[in-house]
This record gives C-alpha cells, sequence and structure tokens, in this order.
C-alpha cells in the first residue's frame, strides 16, 4: 500500500467539508496547507482560487484544480491527471470572478451607483 495522495483545498471552496470526507473515504488525505501538497483545489470564480492559481501557475509540482475534479476522479474510478487533461478541471487563470461573490447584492448596487455619471471607467479592484 502506497502513501495517500495529499490535497490542499481552498478555505472558502462550496462544500468543502463533505469533499474532505470524499478524498479520506477514497483513500487520499487533506493536507492543511497548500505549500505541501502538489494538488490545490479551489474555486476558480472566487478572488482566493485566482489568487492561488496566479501564486503557483508555471510552478513545478503543483496544479491548481477546480474543486469538481474530485467529483471526476470517484465518478471515472480513477485518478484524472495530465494524461486524462485533469477531467477539464485545470484552472486556466481566465475564469471570471463571480462578482456577486464578491460583493453582496446591495454593495455591487450602491457600487453601480456611485459610478454611474462618471468620466472614467471605475471597475472594482478584483475585476
Amino acid at each position: 500500500m502506497g502513501t495517500p495522495l495529499t490535497i490542499y483545498i481552498e478555505n472558502d471552496v462550496d462544500g468543502r467539508d463533505d469533499l474532505v470526507k470524499l478524498i479520506t473515504k477514497h483513500g487520499g488525505a487533506v493536507s492543511p496547507s497548500h505549500i505541501d501538497t502538489p494538488y490545490i483545489l479551489v474555486d476558480p470564480q472566487k478572488e482566493s482560487g485566482q489568487y492561488l492559481f496566479h501564486q503557483y501557475a508555471g510552478k513545478l509540482g503543483k496544479i491548481v484544480l477546480h474543486s469538481r475534479w474530485v467529483h471526476e476522479c470517484v465518478r471515472a474510478g480513477v485518478l484524472q491527471t495530465f494524461q486524462n487533461n485533469w477531467a477539464g478541471c485545470k484552472v486556466t487563470g481566465t475564469e471570471k470572478v463571480d462578482l456577486i461573490a464578491v460583493f453582496p447584492r446591495k454593495s455591487l448596487a450602491d457600487f453601480r451607483t456611485l459610478t454611474q455619471g462618471t468620466t472614467r471607467d471605475v471597475k472594482p479592484a478584483c475585476v
């Protein structure tokens, strides 16, 4: 029997607790830090997911994947790696950040009200 595959799951991934259970049920281990593991699972439509992608983009031995990758591996019954194009779950950095998740609806509406009628293009810092 080999060493369990260690995976880091970003804290703000929806359903994180369920993913932890699924990983351990299938023989994997969840790392408390993204520094210690090659597999980093994120929600690429959140700022934190894009931040981790940009932090590790191109780093040898690191891969940033959409958190649905776990479900794709379980569904296939085999680890989905570069040979399977990571089951389409490799984060590219081109995913759109969900502004509703970043700015609550009221805050986003306030932002739009504040920027209407300005002569320059004003965008939130996270875009």
